[in-house]
C-alpha cells in the first residue's frame, strides 16, 4: 500500500510527518513531493523547510496545495543557504 511506502519513506529519512495535515493530498503525491525534495536536499533541510512552511503558511491559512511542492522546494533552498553561510 502507498500509505506504508509513505511512512517508510518518512521513517527511513527521519522526516517529520507534516503531510498528515493534508487529507486532500494523495499518498502518491506526498511520496512524489518527498522523493523530489530528497534528490536535492538533506533530511535536515527538508525538516527545517517543513517547519518554516508550517509557521508561514499552514498556521496563517495560506496553504495552496496546487503549488505546495514548489513552495517547499523554495523553502528548502532558503534553509540550505542558511546552513551553508
Amino acid at each position: 500500500m502507498l500509505r506504508d511506502v509513505y511512512y517508510n519513506l518518512l521513517s527511513s529519512n527521519q522526516i517529520r510527518d507534516f503531510f498528515s495535515n493534508f487529507n486532500e493530498l494523495s499518498y502518491s503525491k506526498k511520496i512524489l513531493i518527498l522523493e523530489n525534495l530528497l534528490k536535492e536536499f538533506s533530511s535536515d533541510v527538508i525538516n527545517r523547510a517543513l517547519n518554516s512552511y508550517e509557521c508561514n503558511y499552514f498556521r496563517v491559512h495560506r496553504v495552496d496545495l496546487r503549488i505546495i511542492d514548489k513552495v517547499l522546494k523554495g523553502l528548502c533552498r532558503i534553509e540550505k543557504e542558511k546552513i551553508t553561510c
